[in-house]
């Protein structure tokens, strides 16, 4: 069997109107990926800020948000390699994973 082998980076950084307007990067990006049991998987977590003065945490709940996923995205990846089984992984996605970002969110 091939070895399948990946490098994933990403990298959010200030624009130029933030610079002039002074706001901090409100974007916030995460990568996730895993090989084990021969299950091969990549997350990009991307979080888009509000981009607005009136919103002053905007940065910090981007990057709270893709931490949350991140974490949730490492349990899905576990279920992943302990379950092969294409129907439970999507009842998993569809049915608990917007109640669990939900509760990490709060």
């Amino acid at each position: 069997m091939t070895e399948i082998r990946y490098d994933v980076i990403g990298k959010s950084v200030t624009g130029a109107s933030h610079t002039k307007s002074n706001l901090p990067n409100q974007d916030s990006v995460a990568c996730f990926g895993d090989t084990a049991n021969n299950k091969h998987f990549v997350f990009g977590i991307v979080s888009d800020g509000h981009g607005s003065k009136k919103c002053f945490r905007s940065h910090l709940g981007s990057s709270f948000a893709t931490e949350v996923l991140n974490e949730i995205f490492t349990q899905l990846s576990d279920l992943i390699k302990e379950d092969s089984n294409q129907q439970s992984i999507k009842q998993y996605v569809v049915d608990e994973l917007p109640t669990m970002i939900v509760e990490s969110w709060r």
